[in-house]
């Protein structure tokens, strides 16, 4: 298989999340795209990242782009997928990746259309007490659930902010 090129729009939080994962796994990063012109080139540079798109029609143009990883606010989502899809890339977004069904369902055909892979970020999918509260479900152990809330917490380490290039109060 040859070596997919990944490009990423967010380079907030979780988009340097992405950035820092592809990098462990050798996946090489084409370019990034942030909010405005300006963040989009500071992030190329403190991130180290060849290309700094001026919009998301140019990465989606980009012919050296396989996959886009959206890391951006949910509202856009369905807009930056369904761009991307359509121009032939595959597309890892962030969850949820639309507002609604319909919109959904439209980004599974456009995948479909194009022989594209388009995928949800589900990470907390696998985290042990997720699994857990899954098998307590699944056994009956706990009856039939009617409420479900829940909290995440992220301890932010010295360490986790420079592997991120982030500046963070710890």
């Amino acid at each position: 298989m040859p070596q997919l090129h990944a490009a990423v729009i967010g380079a907030g939080f979780v988009g340097r999340a992405h950035i820092e994962a592809l990098r462990r796994l050798a996946i090489p990063i084409t370019g990034v795209l942030g909010s405005s012109a300006e963040s989009t080139k500071q992030s190329s540079r403190t991130l180290a990242i060849e290309r700094a798109y001026g919009s998301l029609d140019d990465l989606a143009r980009d012919p050296d782009v396989d996959v886009v990883h959206i890391c951006t606010p949910n509202y856009v989502h369905f807009d930056q997928a369904k761009t991307l899809l359509s121009a032939g890339k595959h597309v890892l977004c962030e969850k949820p990746l639309t507002i609604n069904s319909r919109e959904s369902a439209e980004l599974v055909e456009l995948a479909k259309a194009h022989d594209r892979v388009g995928a949800v970020a589900y990470n907390l999918r696998y985290y042990p007490l997720c699994q857990h509260a899954r098998a307590l479900v699944t056994k009956g152990a706990i009856g039939e659930p009617r409420l479900v809330q829940s909290k995440f917490q992220l301890t932010i380490t010295a360490r986790f902010c420079s592997i991120l290039k982030m500046t963070c109060a710890v």
